[in-house]
């Protein structure tokens, strides 16, 4: 899988968010011009209502702090004018937690929230630190076709006596992709809450140490190439309805066809020291 470029579409427009003094080249601030802020928030305000070409946002540089919280919930974006959101370049993590690329970090609350459809989140950290009250690292509330792509989201580990969720909600028609997703223990939470209302479709996730793997109370959806393991209740819970294959689990609780019940030998290379690395990435 090729990883993006900062300026590789046409027909597109930019916007940028790097830390404090970063410094911009010529060719950036033609592409850019005004459009260059600091933090996700300020850059979802700037954007206007009814966007009239793609919207591509691209997280640049190197991260001393985290990136604030946002919302995504103004513009009205279609299947021919989208958004992406996305790291680039040395803001992006290389498949294990790195604390110079760009990230989210929150010890209450959201992390990011997408109520905006059509909207793709692409090689972002989510990172738990430690809870003061529930998370949601990342909820997903689109009426469709969001994904999260590529992402590392990392939960507090220990035994939180909060509602702590790597990913919660979801999205009719949504894409949950090549994600790494571990430390969410909680016992009232997880990796990935899946909602009643939604049917949604994972694909090439890694899920490692939580209270529950995937969390569905949703009636269908698709689950494939998922490797779930070492989870304190469950690696799938409420998914047996879903239709995909070659999921993976310890415990026997894979949904669909071709599924494999046990220890993947592979994740012994994958994680060190909670750190879990590149399996899809």
């Amino acid at each position: 899988m090729s990883l993006p470029t900062e300026f590789d579409r046409t027909g597109v427009t930019y916007y940028a968010v790097a830390p404090d003094g970063y410094t911009y080249t010529s060719e950036q601030t033609a592409q850019y011009g005004t459009r260059k802020y600091t933090t996700l928030a300020a850059c979802a305000a700037a954007m206007p209502y009814t966007p009239t070409t793609p919207f591509i946002v691209n997280i640049l540089g190197s991260w001393s702090s985290a990136l604030g919280t946002s919302t995504w919930s103004g513009p009205t974006f279609t299947a021919t004018n989208y958004l992406i959101i996305r790291c680039v370049g040395t803001a992006r993590h290389a498949g294990v937690y790195s604390p110079t690329a760009a990230r989210v970090s929150v010890t209450s609350g959201y992390g990011l929230q997408i109520y905006t459809a059509y909207t793709t989140v692409d090689g972002l950290q989510f990172v738990a630190g430690t809870p003061t009250a529930d998370i949601y690292m990342v909820g997903i509330y689109s009426s469709s076709s969001c994904v999260l792509d590529s992402c590392l989201i990392k939960g507090p580990g220990g035994t939180p006596a909060n509602y702590m969720w790597g990913v919660e909600g979801g999205a009719t028609g949504g894409t949950i992709k090549n994600c790494v997703i571990y430390d969410w223990t909680s016992s009232i939470g997880g990796g990935v809450g899946i909602a009643p209302e939604y049917s949604a479709n994972h694909y090439n996730n890694t899920i490692r140490n939580c209270d529950y793997g995937f969390y569905s109370y949703a009636s269908d959806g698709v689950a494939t190439n998922n490797v779930v393991q070492d989870c304190g209740t469950s690696c799938y819970y409420g998914t047996s309805s879903f239709t995909g294959s070659n999921n993976v689990a310890d415990d026997s609780t894979s949904p669909g066809t071709a599924k494999i019940n046990g220890e993947g030998s592979s994740l012994d290379a994958i994680v060190t020291g909670k750190q879990i690395g590149r399996a899809h990435v």
